[in-house]
């Protein structure tokens, strides 16, 4: 469930402005730009989410913004919470082959659901969009003041 999006921004007044800015104020920047887009797309991908039995998986869903001021960058992570009942968001995404127990009963297998995967093929190119969009913004409004 590694995917990224990669933002070029191919305008180099824009590039030269954001490379221009201290490491600490561009990655508070880069992480004011991620944080809105993380929280447009999070319903959509909640609600590609299976259920399950319990619904855990589906509540297990969030989104982290990661600032790393020493390299000036920023992550924004949008997925399952491992600690709020979404450990096992890697065994729906990629299934299970047949499983047995020690004593040798029969677990069977779980199909692969590749939820996210799907979801982030299909929304890619507006996610990326949106992050262009945003970070435009945010530089313009930094170099506002």
């Amino acid at each position: 469930m590694a995917n990224a999006v990669t933002i070029d921004v191919l305008d180099a007044d824009t590039r030269k402005r954001l490379n221009a800015l201290a490491l600490a104020a561009r990655t508070r920047l880069l992480a004011a730009s991620i944080r809105p887009v993380a929280r447009q797309f999070l319903p959509a991908i909640k609600g590609a989410t299976p259920a399950g039995e319990t619904g855990n998986l589906k509540r297990s869903m969030t989104q982290k913004i990661a600032r790393y001021a020493g390299a000036g960058v920023a992550i924004g992570f949008m997925g399952p919470n491992w600690w709020n009942k979404g450990r096992h968001g890697h065994l729906v995404s990629g299934g299970t082959k047949q499983r047995f127990t020690k004593a040798g009963a029969n677990r069977g297998i779980m199909p692969a659901d590749p939820f996210f995967e799907n979801w982030y093929r299909g929304n890619e190119a507006a996610m990326e969009q949106s992050l262009t969009a945003s970070l435009k913004t945010e530089i313009e409004k930094e170099w506002g003041k």
